[in-house]
């Protein structure tokens, strides 16, 4: 019972209990054999595995920078977890016969070196397959992990707490929690992800394995399309979208963009001016007989350029 408790630091309870099973099986043996008189184990029940005691969590980019700092003899193990996803146990036992260089670089992992028993392949990224010494025999062994203490103490080095405010741990096997959380937010599709994180369920993938607090959901919310109606569109001169403004409104303002007295004229046009005057008269028949440049000239005023991507008539 103490190793049960000892361990609960480092292992889940999953890993326990098949712990568990593996011994009970031997001791089912040795006693079928007759060599012990009883299983000294037989009161020793499995653990909940649904109490989740120890919740692993991604370190944040931040945290990742700082990690990879410190880590000294650790940096490729650590790069390897962070580009491909091993486990702590398939990096132990990683080999350079299983690291491929020719045309795009992968692992091609052995059955027997993988937690599921499956001989996967997983790409290898470039700045991995560099570090492969030259003189390496095929059975060398790619890098050592840190074990737990060692693990500890370098993220004291790197200034990255062991366990967050939530009390979820960063433990070594947080980096493949962060292989897929990055996964996932680089927008790679699940089926993917789930690919490349070697699980067979999809829930483990987007549900244990993808910490949830580094994923962008506010940006992805913004981005769903809100069903407003369009707003009106307005009758625009030119090539902007300022609307006509009425006659009325242009004989009454004060202040035009050339001055004062530019609008003078324009007042003098006005439907509602008293006929009584001939010049006013002859104003209006000029007004009503000419259009676009041809009544700036008429009312004594220049010709404006061309706006915007307005076409020059002359």
């Amino acid at each position: 019972m103490k190793y049960v408790e000892a361990r609960r630091v480092e292992v889940s309870a999953r890993t326990l209990n098949n712990i568990l099973a593996t011994v009970r099986g031997f001791l089912g043996w040795a006693v079928s054999n007759e060599h012990p008189d009883r299983d000294p184990l037989a009161t020793i029940g499995r653990i909940d595995a649904t109490e989740r005691r120890r919740v692993r969590r991604a370190f944040s980019d931040h945290e990742i920078m700082a990690i990879l700092k410190h880590a000294g003899r650790y940096d490729l193990a650590v790069r390897l977890a962070l580009g491909t996803g091993l486990r702590r146990g398939e990096i132990r036992d990683l080999q350079w016969r299983d690291v491929h260089l020719e045309g795009r670089s992968y692992l091609q992992l052995r059955p027997e070196a993988t937690k599921s028993g499956r001989g996967d392949v997983l790409p290898l990224p470039p700045a991995l397959a560099a570090r492969r010494p030259s003189d390496a025999a095929p059975t060398d062994c790619v890098t050592r992990p840190p074990a737990l203490k060692p693990w500890l103490r370098l993220l004291e080095r790197a200034g990255v707490a062991y366990l967050d405010a939530e009390r979820r741990i960063g433990g070594f096997h947080g980096l493949r929690l962060t292989f897929v959380t990055n996964l996932q937010r680089s927008g790679t599709p699940g089926r993917v992800v789930q690919a490349l994180a070697r699980h067979t369920d999809p829930r483990l993938t987007h549900g244990t394995y993808t910490d949830l607090s580094l994923l962008d959901t506010f940006g992805a919310a913004a981005k769903l399309p809100t069903y407003d109606p369009p707003a009106a569109v307005a009758v625009a001169e030119g090539t902007t979208d300022t609307p006509l403004v009425p006659w009325d409104q242009i004989r009454d303002q004060k202040v035009c963009k050339n001055g004062s007295q530019a609008c003078e004229p324009l007042q003098d046009c006005s439907p509602n001016t008293p006929q009584g005057s001939g010049r006013n008269t002859q104003q209006n028949k000029a007004f009503s007989g000419v259009s676009g440049g041809n009544l700036h000239r008429s009312l004594g005023l220049s010709k404006p350029g061309p706006l915007g991507l307005e076409p020059r008539t002359s």
